[in-house]
């Protein structure tokens, strides 16, 4: 598994790439980074993540750990716009996921695009 973060700066966008295989800790592992980061840079940034050539692999028990940490990190997600960049089903259902756990409490946004250009209009 490897990914990229990179910063939009004229957008305002935290970018987050991932290539490859993605186990359940490297779902992990990598958002923890983007929080940080976007935590660092500022609560103003949006996020992007593109899943588009990456390959999700775990176990259905595993969705449950998943399910734990983003509950657990929504308040920092508060005023955010999420896009998600998929083209197949597996790893469209993760940012599906995520729009899912969204509590009626949390005031963010997340949609799921097939293209990078749509999902920059979403978040410009």
């Amino acid at each position: 598994m490897s990914y990229s973060i990179n910063i939009l700066y004229e957008h305002k966008i935290l970018y987050y790439q991932h290539y490859g295989t993605i186990k359940r800790n490297n779902i992990i592992e990598s958002w923890e980074k983007v929080l940080t980061l976007l935590e660092k840079q500022g609560y103003e940034y949006n996020l992007l993540l593109d899943f588009r050539n990456a390959h999700f692999i775990f176990k259905p028990g595993e969705i449950d750990a998943i399910v734990d940490f983003f509950y657990a990190t929504t308040d920092m997600l508060h005023g955010k716009r999420i896009a998600g960049i998929a083209q197949i089903s597996h790893e469209a259902a993760i940012i599906k996921l995520i729009e899912t756990l969204k509590c009626e409490k949390d005031d963010f946004h997340v949609r799921l695009f097939i293209t990078f250009e749509e999902a920059l209009c979403f978040l410009s």
